[in-house]
């Protein structure tokens, strides 16, 4: 009688495993998740891990943290592997789909802050908070609240919220984040770089890092420069990620005389001046040494 028990117990547990029944999932009308797992960064493809994928893509701490909320117990870093795991497998369009899925349900249980990122990890600061309150007629608090649903609402743009700080600012006397950009290091084809890396056009990555300058992340700054400069140098194929040579101040002539010198033809040689500029750190030095060798040659 034992015996047929157990038998029982254990048809029962093969039933429940194969029809899936863990419970917490998502509508049966969505694609299923690859569940991250401690190995989440294993994949077919082993010449990248999915945390190296996840670490030098467009999405950010706020992605993750939105997918682990919605994947449940799920620790953000093992989200922020499966998203990894989504652009190795090509799985890119899945993967927006998800974090839109992930958003609605941060805004339906916009009680719970733990489902999504606080206005400071968004990039705000709290004088922000008192700015905005000011310019929408509420509180501080109310403000952050609205900015962490907009940022939601928005896909994870803070284009909107931006604007509106800016018209804070202007309203109450305070520096203009534009004017903050235009007189500091940073440069046209910094704000491009940055446009196509937090998927902005390329005023409003200008706000962006005047706002940023503004909260005193300058540093910040710099570092999200130095990975967008990395991933566009890595990805040259992609013009629209970059400046093009006559952007950087560099002439079609420019380009014939390195050709020259380098031994290929003059696109070739373009497209050699914009990875230099960016593999540089947008700086021109090196290419304009490489530049006045050619220019003595033809002399």
């Amino acid at each position: 009688m034992q015996y047929c028990r157990l038998l029982t117990v254990l048809a029962l547990i093969g039933f429940s495993l194969a029809c899936g029944g863990l419970g917490g999932e998502e509508p049966a009308t969505q694609a299923p998740d690859p569940t991250p797992s401690d190995n989440a960064d294993q994949h077919t493809d082993t010449s990248q891990t999915a945390w190296e994928r996840y670490a030098e893509s467009r999405y950010d701490y706020c992605d993750a943290t939105v997918l682990a909320g919605m994947w449940g117990d799920t620790p953000i870093d093992q989200a922020k592997k499966g998203i990894g795991n989504f652009l190795i497998s090509g799985d890119g369009e899945l993967l927006e789909s998800k974090l839109g899925w992930a958003r609605q349900h941060a805004l339906d249980n916009f009680s719970d802050r733990s489902l999504r990122c606080h206005y400071d990890q968004i990039g705000f600061t709290f004088e922000d908070a008192i700015a905005l309150g000011n310019l929408w007629g509420i509180d501080s608090w109310e403000a952050k609240m609205r900015l962490e649903e907009k940022y939601l609402r928005d896909g994870h743009q803070d284009t909107f919220i931006r604007e509106a700080l800016r018209e804070a600012y202007q309203s109450s006397g305070q520096v203009d984040p534009i004017d903050l950009y235009a007189s500091s290091e940073f440069e046209y084809c910094d704000a491009k770089v940055l446009s196509s890396y937090w998927g902005t056009d390329t005023y409003d990555a200008k706000l962006k890092i005047g706002v940023m300058i503004n909260n005193g992340d300058e540093n910040s700054v710099s570092s999200t420069l130095q990975t967008a400069q990395r991933i566009a140098a890595d990805n040259m194929d992609s013009h629209d990620l970059r400046c093009n040579y006559s952007e950087i101040g560099f002439s079609y002539d420019d380009a014939v005389a390195l050709a020259g010198l380098w031994g290929m033809d003059t696109w070739d040689a373009k497209i050699r001046i914009e990875e230099k500029y960016l593999r540089d750190g947008h700086e021109r030095n090196h290419i304009d040494h490489f530049l006045r060798r050619a220019q003595q040659q033809h002399r």
